[in-house]
């Protein structure tokens, strides 16, 4: 009996594990408008950057790269609710960004047009995951809210906070 219990305790950990590490990573590039610091200290100047929101242990965590180097890695707010109300201004509008479990086209496939139809009119795609950033007076900080669709058409929603000013 005591190892039907061990047994069933390690394929429970297992499939534990197994379910954190198929959760897909999303990626997408964004020019930000406003100079931004993370809470480790490092700046992040206006330009565009790599962006993937990629997990970690129970959550995701947004990580900044330009020209394949990472340049911060920002952790999720634990109760972002209060602090998000009072984010009303957009800095940038709606990124779609694009899960690690599909595969990229290649410049053949994605130049010609089947239909005749402009490419993202002709484009299907399922996003997954949309990535929004807005600015808030009351804090002076811009909240990255990133929404990933989970099971039922369920949006998860998991908010990073980045100061607009050095602290």
């Amino acid at each position: 009996m005591r190892n039907r219990v061990l047994v069933f305790f390690l394929l429970s950990l297992i499939s534990t594990q197994l379910k954190a590490a198929d959760k897909p990573s999303y990626k997408g590039l964004m020019r930000i408008p406003v100079q931004l610091f993370t809470p480790q200290g490092a700046t992040l100047e206006i330009g565009e950057y790599e962006l993937e929101a990629k997990p970690e242990k129970d959550d995701y965590v947004l990580t900044f790269s330009s020209a394949g180097k990472v340049i911060a890695i920002v952790k999720p707010l634990p109760d972002p609710n209060s602090e998000l109300a009072s984010a009303r201004i957009p800095l940038v509008g709606t990124h779609y960004l694009r899960s690690s479990a599909e595969p990229v086209l290649t410049g053949e496939v994605r130049r010609y047009s089947k239909t005749g139809a402009t490419q993202y009119e002709e484009e299907n795609r399922d996003w997954k995951a949309t990535l929004r950033v807005y600015k808030s007076s009351a804090s002076n900080a811009a909240y990255f809210l990133l929404q990933i669709r989970g099971e039922q058409g369920h949006w998860n929603r998991i908010v990073f906070k980045l100061p607009l000013e050095k602290q």
